[in-house]
Formats: C-alpha cells, sequence, structure tokens
C-alpha cells in the first residue's frame, strides 16, 4: 500500500476522490501559488486512490467497461479542473456536480474562453457547462440545476482575481 501524503481519510466512492482533488488542487496548483512537484505528487496520489477505489468492493460487481469509463471520466475531470485553474474567471461561478462542470454568474465577459474550454451553454438554467466525452443522456427528464445538486452533490466555487473561495 503506497503512502499517501495529501489524500487523508477514507474515500469509498469516486466522487469523494474527486471533490477532495479538486480542492487540493485548488490549493495547491502552480498558477495558484502552488508548485509544479506537489502539484505531480497529488495527481500521482489521485491515480492511485482512483485505482484502488475501483478495485474496491464497492464496485466489484461493475463490468470491466464500466471501470474503464470511470477512469476515463475522472482524467478527464482533472484535466478540465487544471485548465479553469488557469484563468481568472472574476464575477463567476464554479460548480462541480457529479462529473459535470457548471459555471454561471458573470459569465458573458469569459464566453469565449468558455467555449474554447469546451463549455456550451444552457439557456434554461443560464449556467454554462461541460461533461466528459461519450456522455448520453438516457431519460427524457429535465431537472433545474437545484435539482442536479440533489441528485450528484456539489462543490461551489467563486474564483476572483486568482483567488478561489468556497462559498
Amino acid at each position: 500500500m503506497k503512502t499517501l501524503i495529501y489524500f487523508k481519510g477514507n474515500f469509498e466512492t469516486l466522487t469523494e476522490v474527486r471533490q477532495y482533488y479538486y480542492n487540493l488542487a485548488k490549493l495547491h496548483h502552480p498558477d495558484h501559488g502552488g508548485n509544479t512537484a506537489t502539484m505531480q505528487e497529488i495527481n500521482n496520489e489521485y491515480e492511485y486512490l482512483t485505482d484502488q477505489v475501483l478495485q474496491g468492493n464497492i464496485y466489484k460487481e461493475w463490468t470491466p467497461a464500466g471501470k474503464k469509463h470511470e477512469t476515463e471520466v475522472g482524467a478527464d475531470l482533472v484535466n478540465i479542473i487544471n485548465e479553469i485553474l488557469k484563468y481568472n474567471l472574476p464575477g463567476c461561478i464554479v460548480e462541480i456536480c457529479g462529473n459535470w462542470t457548471w459555471i454561471s454568474g458573470n459569465t458573458r465577459p469569459v464566453k469565449e474562453t468558455l467555449k474554447n474550454l469546451g463549455f456550451k451553454f444552457s439557456a434554461g438554467k443560464l449556467a454554462w457547462y461541460w461533461h466528459p466525452e461519450g456522455y448520453s443522456k438516457k431519460s427524457g427528464k429535465k431537472f433545474d440545476l437545484s435539482q442536479i445538486r440533489n441528485l450528484w452533490g456539489s462543490e461551489n466555487v467563486e474564483i476572483k482575481d486568482r483567488n478561489i473561495y468556497i462559498s
């Protein structure tokens, strides 16, 4: 068993690991005063812990294809979080709901940046969203953001002047 320096606690689901990773990335990313070596170690621990969770009893009934999909989704989510942290998004609220990233608030000034990062605008929710490739909606149900938060949980983050505040 690898000794984890940055990931403290018991993690049973990938969502827990991802949310913890996101908090660590906010603190240690090189674009926010951290250093590259620390961020690389956090990334290594994240990959190790993700692998351990996927091999644990909680996922033992998953098919190999399901495990592969979750691993790829996790890597995509890490990449988009790192990209978001590179930009100053004043007046914007970044929210992680499950595997999706939502950005709301005063997004008009950063509209082109969000488009370039692969975000799409949801007029019904008045927010930009990003999700991993390969997602396809299986039900015809429509949810508002509060329902999405209730279903998947959320981590709200407001980015101002390159400083991050959890709301």
